[in-house]
């Protein structure tokens, strides 16, 4: 009954290598006509993509943003809740939707409210159905049913299909462009994953791998990219942020 484990012969096996999703964005083209139209005649849905084109927030995110969230008066967006689907004991049911805290600890955040967005809020605010920013009901809205609106949105505008997640990942590479630092980044986006800030970097064609961008501190942004007034006021720093976290 006694055995050994010299007595097994062992194969060597190798795990399979899945490559990375390649991040999706709007080209600037694009981006432009769709900003073009959620300024115009803003409904619901068309307040949730300027909101996230603006500050990147996540879908879930959105569909969970309350008005308690939005400070007028200084001018600030509190991340406190996200929407997450959960598995439930009904016997008809399996998952059900809930309003849930955000997926890390850096990503409880405040943003800053951008000037463009604030009057769109604000009249939303004063005939305001919902205490969700984004829903035209009582209750909040399910990201799926969001997401829908959003590409039924894209169609109208002849825009190609991509997916919500694509906006903030739009948000972010546009703050790289203006020369934005690292952290500035992540306490807006709520990122804390150097792989992630470093696509963004990559995508927008600004360092060209990991070793670079490990040696890239603010001081060298600053000096190697030029910032445009207008659209880095609207990627300023956060105002506060209630969580920090270094690469």
């Amino acid at each position: 009954d006694n055995f050994s484990l010299s007595s097994f012969n062992f194969v060597s096996i190798n795990k399979p290598i899945i490559p990375k999703k390649e991040i999706q964005i709007l080209s600037k083209e694009c981006q432009s006509i769709l900003e073009s139209e959620v300024f115009i005649d803003v409904d619901s849905v068309k307040l949730g993509v300027m909101i996230s084109l603006q500050t990147g927030l996540r879908i879930g995110e959105i569909c969970a943003l309350s008005w308690d969230d939005i400070d007028f008066q200084n001018d600030i967006i509190h991340i406190r809740h996200t929407v997450s689907r959960v598995r439930c004991d009904e016997k008809d049911v399996s998952t059900h939707l809930i309003i849930d805290t955000p997926k890390t600890e850096a990503s409880v955040r405040d943003v800053p409210l951008p000037s463009v967005i604030k009057p769109y809020l604000s009249e939303k605010y004063h005939k305001r159905i919902s205490n969700y920013v984004v829903s035209d009901k009582p209750g909040f809205i399910s990201p799926r049913t969001f997401e829908y609106r959003y590409h039924k949105l894209l169609q109208k505008c002849n825009i190609p299909s991509i997916n919500y997640h694509a906006l903030r990942h739009t948000f972010a590479t546009r703050c790289v462009e203006v020369g934005m630092d690292t952290n500035g980044r992540k306490n807006r986006t709520g990122d804390v994953m150097e792989d992630i800030v470093e696509s963004y970097l990559i995508k927008a064609g600004l360092v060209k791998g990991k070793t670079y961008f490990k040696e890239m501190y603010k001081s060298d942004v600053e000096k190697k990219f030029k910032t445009d007034g207008d659209l880095y006021m609207r990627c300023a720093f956060a105002v506060r942020v209630r969580k920090r976290v270094e690469i």
